[in-house]
């Protein structure tokens, strides 16, 4: 019963459905486990509870269900490491990787990076590969490593080339729009980007990844200073946050959409722009995704010197 809560909850979300429904449907199955029962069984669905906060952009709490797993990882007996089918230790391990980044703990983010990278080259499991090459992308675009994005984004493609998966191709997208977006090519990440969104809107998998990849679009077209179209993808994006809990890129969108508010010349405007910013400022309370304040004070900032009389 456990082991279905916890499946019920993640297929769900994955096709586009509530990440708070994800967690409670992990925390019930929990509350199935009488105390001190079963430390194998809890720590993997203390992974997947780790999972479900981290969709729902509640890092804190995320993080505090991953050192639960963690603690308990060598109790998963045979039967649930079965029914998970690849390396719980690394599905760990990169839930920990995107929650750290998050909370811009980045040297934390980095170490166990590196712990992922090492196993990989024991696992010889081209999913967990993928997943451990697309942080590695994401953790080198956040530190402006422009050389290492390029570098583990050729390995994402080539892994889609030869494992032809409709989430490798999602990923080698994605990952390719990060690649052209830290080389400046910008019209050609929003091309990437944008193919990606199509991919999943056509095929409907990865949907999970939805929201993310159209923050990514968002932002793009923002800095290309399309922005109109930035302006139509923010509240797409905005709207589709919302209905999925997923407060990390509603709070993205939101900073991006004052951002083009407060381009424009009129009061009216700047006073919504300072409301967004606000609305941001308290999801990054709520979620510790320390990572979006520099963006965040920078935009404020410029509306603010924009107001001065």
């Amino acid at each position: 019963v456990q082991l279905l809560l916890f499946a019920q909850g993640r297929i769900l979300q994955s096709g586009g459905g509530a990440a708070d429904d994800y967690v409670d449907c992990v925390l019930k199955a929990l509350s199935l486990t009488p105390p001190g029962g079963d430390m194998g069984r809890v720590a993997m669905l203390n992974v997947a509870l780790s999972q479900a906060y981290a969709w729902a952009g509640l890092l804190e709490q995320g993080l505090a269900a991953n050192d639960g797993a963690l603690l308990g990882m060598a109790s998963i007996d045979k039967f649930d490491r079965e029914f998970i089918d690849f390396s719980i230790e690394q599905w760990a391990l990169g839930i920990r990787v995107r929650l750290l980044i998050r909370m811009n703990r980045l040297d934390d983010a980095q170490a166990c990076l590196q712990q992922m990278l090492s196993a990989d080259e024991m696992l010889n499991d081209p999913v967990i590969r993928q997943i451990t090459h697309h942080l590695h992308v994401e953790f080198a675009a956040i530190t402006r490593n422009a050389t290492l994005v390029q570098e583990h984004a050729a390995i994402v493609v080539n892994l889609a080339q030869q494992y032809a998966s409709p989430y490798s191709k999602v990923f080698a997208l994605w990952c390719s729009g990060f690649s052209e977006t830290s080389a400046g090519n910008l019209a050609a990440a929003q091309r990437s980007f944008s193919e990606a969104l199509e991919f999943i809107a056509s095929t409907k998998v990865a949907v999970e990844f939805e929201t993310e990849i159209r923050a990514s679009l968002a932002e793009c077209y923002y800095k290309l200073g399309n922005f109109d179209l930035a302006l139509e993808a923010v509240k797409e994006t905005i709207g589709i946050s919302k209905s999925r809990n997923n407060r990390l890129t509603e709070c993205r969108a939101l900073i991006v959409l004052g951002g083009v508010l407060s381009r424009k010349t009129d009061a009216d405007s700047w006073e919504k722009a300072l409301e967004l910013f606000n609305e941001a400022e308290q999801l990054i309370g709520l979620t510790g995704a320390k990572l979006y304040e520099p963006a965040l004070l920078s935009e404020r900032d410029r509306l603010m010197k924009l107001m001065e009389p």
